[in-house]
Formats: C-alpha cells, structure tokens, sequence
C-alpha cells in the first residue's frame, strides 16, 4: 500500500508539471494573439492545448481523489481491519477489467471498419421499438411462466398421528325421545402440533451372576462404552450439546439457560467438559477430510481471528481459525 501510494504522488505531482506548462504555453499563445500575429496553426495548436489541459485536470481530479481514499484507508480509524494488500488485488481487477474493455471495443472497432470497407453498414445495437427488416425473423419475447402458489401445506407421512376427539355434550346426543343418535360420520382436521424436547432419567442395570457358596469370581456385563467415560450423559446427549452449538450456533451459556427450564441444573464448564470429549471422539473424522482437502486442486481459505481466554492471566489473546473448503467439504485447523 505504501508503495502504490508513493507511485501515486509521483504521478500526480508529473500531472501537476504538465498541467502547469501547458497553462504557460496558452497564456504566452493569448498575448501574441492579443498582438495582432497569429495564426491558423498557433489557433489550431492553442485548441489541442486546452483540451490537453482538461483532460490533464480531469485525471488529477481522479488521481486526487484515490489518494484521499487510499490515505484515509491506510491511516484513518477503521472498524474493520484492512490488509494493505487488498488494495493491490483491487488495482489488478480494476486493470484486467480496463484492458478488457479497450480489446472488446478494438475488436468492435476493427468490424465496423472492414464493414464500411466492403460497403456495408456498421452493426448497430438493436431497438426494440425498431421493425424488423425482411431478412431478419422476429422474435416474439418469451412469457413468464406464472409462479404457482403451493397451495395448503401436506405434512408428511412419516410423523406419528394421535388422535384427539372432540364431542358435543351427552345431553345433545339424545333424540327427541331420549334414546342416544347414531354416529354418521367425522370432520377431521388436520394439525401440525409440536412437543417440547424432555429429558430422562436411564437407569442401566447390569446384572451379577455368581455360583452359590463359591469362591469364583463373579460374572458381569461389561459397561458400554461411552464419550463420556463414567459421566452423566448418553452419546445422544453429547451429540445434542454439539448440535446445537455447531450446527445451530447456540451457544454454551444459552444452552444452559434452556436446562434450567427443563428443571436441570448443569454449568457451562460440564457442558464444555462434554464438547471437549466429544471433539477427542471426532478427531480421526475431522483428520480424515482435513487430508482430502488438502489433495484438492482449488482450495479456499478463511482466517479468522478469535480473542479467546488466557488461563490463569485472567486477559484474552488473539487466536486465529482457519478454515478450508473445497469439493463441498469444509475444515478448520
């Protein structure tokens, strides 16, 4: 950025010179000519001086203003961090974009001459209002196909149905004579209902076996094996916390907040001890697509940079989260 800032002042102070010679050459061209000795090619040359000095002024215009920008980036208070380098990928583009444009019109250029040198027209950009001429077809425009609604939502047909049954009162059921109506039929309607996710209590029991009046040892199930080793909860439950933390990015102490509804009472630090413990069990998975991204030929980056929790310092320090993506497949390190 430095660099292209000093490149920048260069040039600028180039136009400054230029622009200030010109100037000097027509102010000498007007007193001759207030004397009575021009002439038509004096005239001519003071024109292309002043449209000289125009554009001259116009691109120290410009140049002015993308110094102002680029120090006021450079120095000025920001409430994002800017790399230096981005400006440079910006001039590039910018560039390419330029030297794009300046081939496509050279190329426009170069066929609108061969044309009106083999005695046709240039090709001009296409009316809409203009009428067709007899060699060329018209074409009718495309209709828009109407957006169709969805219409009524079908739920779907693997959600477990419950019925629930709504009678009139039993007084109301009875005819004039008081014997009971028969039942013709049902208005059934259909509900989208939802339960509250609830908790409980599994109790593992693990029976002993042991030969009566003997000294063997006695014979029992192995427990199961678990992410938490002889913790509170299930793999399920461990999946649970890391869901909602990484897929639905809910964070630990919210998490714990909705546990408290629920009556159950865990700290953010067991909750992280669970996270912890469930990460140590998806290592080898992370390891193996962190390894085939790594053998893709385009990879995408992201660095991002995280204040997290000095232990023991009771101050923050600045860790950085790289993330990859490449083939639908995504990374941190």
């Amino acid at each position: 950025m430095t660099a292209t800032l000093e490149a920048t002042l260069l040039r600028l102070q180039e136009v400054e010179t230029e622009r200030v010679r010109l100037a000097s050459e027509n102010a000498a061209l007007r007193t001759y000519q207030d004397a009575g000795g021009i002439s038509i090619d004096l005239v001519l040359e003071n024109a292309a001086l002043r449209g000289q000095v125009n554009e001259l002024t116009e691109k120290l215009e410009v140049m002015h203003y993308r110094m102002t920008q680029m120090t006021r980036r450079l120095f000025g208070s920001s409430s994002e961090r800017h790399h230096p380098d981005q400006q440079m990928l910006d001039e590039v583009m910018r560039q390419i974009r330029v030297e794009n444009a300046l081939v496509a019109s050279d190329a426009r250029a170069d066929a609108d001459a061969t044309a009106v040198a083999a005695g046709d027209q240039p090709a001009a950009d296409s009316d809409p209002g203009a009428s067709p001429t007899p060699g060329q077809q018209q074409q009718e425009p495309k209709k828009k196909d109407k957006k169709k609604g969805r219409g009524r939502l079908t739920l779907p047909a693997h959600l477990p149905i419950e019925d629930r049954r709504i009678e009139v009162p039993e007084s109301e059921r009875l005819g004039p004579d008081g014997t009971p109506l028969p039942e013709v039929g049902a208005e059934i309607t259909w509900k989208l209902d939802y339960l509250p996710a609830w908790f409980r209590r599994l109790r593992i029991i693990r029976p002993i076996y042991r030969t009566p009046f003997s000294d063997e040892a006695r014979i029992i199930a192995p427990p199961l094996a678990c992410v938490v080793p002889h913790g509170l909860p299930t793999d399920g439950t461990v999946a649970m916390v890391l869901v909602e933390k990484y897929d639905y990015h809910c964070p630990l102490y919210r998490q714990e907040t909705k546990l408290e509804r629920a009556g159950i009472d865990l700290s953010r630090a067991t909750l992280m001890n669970w996270v912890r413990h469930g990460a140590e069990v998806l290592a080898p998975i992370q390891q193996a697509i962190g390894a085939a991204i790594r053998l893709s030929p385009v990879i995408s980056l992201d660095d991002t940079w995280i204040d997290v929790l000095d232990p023991g310092a009771g101050e923050t320090h600045v860790s950085r989260l790289w993330g990859y993506f490449a083939e639908d497949e995504f990374f941190c390190d």
